[in-house]
C-alpha cells in the first residue's frame, strides 16, 4: 500500500473526511489510470516549476506555456512570473544554495507504533529539489541563528499573494497556518530540513524562504493522518472501490468513459 500526501489531501483535507467516490481513488492515486486536470492556478504554478527546473510535479501534465492574450501577447501574470525566476536564481546564490537533484522520486516504509497491518506501508513523494543552504534565519520568538546544511529538501510553492488568504484563512504571511503535512512527510521520508521557498505574481511580486521547525505533535497528527488513510483504503477495498456518483464530484472527474457518471445536480434537503 502506498501513501502520498496528495492521496491524504484528497481523503482528508484540513484533517477532515471528504466525501469522495472510491473508484476515483483507485482509477486515479492507486492504478494511476488518470492525472487530475489542474486549474488555471495550479498551471500557473507548474509552469512557474517548469521554468526553474525543467520539470513540474509528476501527478500533473508539465505546463511548458501558458495562453497568451489579447493581440497573441504574455498575460501580466506570465511576465510577473516569469520575473520570479530571475528572482529565484538570485536567492539561491544569496543562500550559497546549489539544486543538487530535482524532481526525486522518494519513499519510505512506514515504521511507527501506529502500524499494525501485515502488508507494508509505503509513504512516497517527489521532491521538487534538494539544495545546499547557508545562512541565517530568525525564529518565531526573534532569535536569529545561522544555519548550514550541505541537503536540505526545498519545495516550490506559487501564489497570488503571499498576504492573502485562502478559502480556509490560511495565509502563507503566517506559515504557521498552512497545512504542512507535505513538509513532514518529505522531513520523515529523507531525514533532511525542510524549506518552503514561495513566491508570487501581485502587482509589486514577494518572496519568502521558510524553514519547517521540528514539531513532535504535528508530526504525531502526521502519524495519524496516515493511519486513517490506510484504514479508509482498507474499507474502500472492501468495498471493491464500488462508485459513488455524485454530481459535485462526477463534474471534474477525469474518468470521462465511467458508466456511473452522474450528470444530473443532486439537490440538497435541509
Amino acid at each position: 500500500m502506498r501513501i502520498s500526501t496528495s492521496l491524504i489531501n484528497n481523503l482528508f483535507p484540513d484533517g477532515e473526511e471528504a466525501l469522495i467516490c472510491p473508484k476515483f481513488v483507485k482509477e486515479v492515486y492507486i492504478d494511476k489510470n488518470y492525472q487530475i486536470p489542474p486549474t488555471r492556478s495550479m498551471q500557473k504554478g507548474l509552469y512557474f516549476e517548469y521554468l526553474i527546473l525543467g520539470a513540474s510535479a509528476n501527478e500533473f501534465k508539465e505546463v511548458h506555456e501558458l495562453p497568451l492574450v489579447r493581440g497573441g501577447k504574455k498575460s501580466v501574470d506570465q511576465e510577473r512570473i516569469e520575473a520570479q525566476v530571475i528572482m529565484f536564481n538570485r536567492l539561491l546564490k544569496n543562500v550559497d544554495g546549489k539544486v543538487i537533484e530535482s524532481q526525486v522520486r522518494v519513499q519510505k516504509e512506514w515504521d511507527h507504533p501506529y502500524n499494525i497491518y501485515d502488508e507494508p506501508i509505503i509513504i512516497s513523494g517527489v521532491l521538487d529539489f534538494i539544495s545546499s543552504i547557508t545562512s541565517r534565519a530568525v525564529t518565531t520568538n526573534s532569535e536569529v541563528k545561522d544555519i548550514h546544511f550541505d541537503k536540505a529538501v526545498c519545495d516550490i510553492k506559487l501564489t497570488k499573494d503571499i498576504y492573502g488568504k485562502f478559502q480556509n484563512g490560511a495565509s502563507w504571511k503566517y506559515p504557521w497556518t498552512i497545512n504542512g503535512l507535505q513538509g513532514r512527510m518529505y522531513k520523515y521520508i529523507t531525514g533532511l530540513p525542510f524549506f518552503y521557498w514561495v513566491f508570487d505574481y501581485k502587482p509589486v511580486p514577494d518572496y519568502r524562504i521558510y524553514m519547517m521547525a521540528d514539531d513532535l505533535n504535528k508530526v504525531l497528527e502526521m502519524h495519524e493522518s496516515i493511519r486513517k488513510t490506510v484504514e479508509k483504503l482498507i474499507e474502500l477495498k472492501k468495498s471493491d472501490y464500488a462508485a459513488f456518483p455524485a454530481f459535485n464530484l462526477c463534474n471534474n472527474c477525469p474518468i470521462k468513459d465511467c458508466k456511473e457518471k452522474n450528470s444530473k445536480i443532486n439537490i440538497q434537503i435541509f
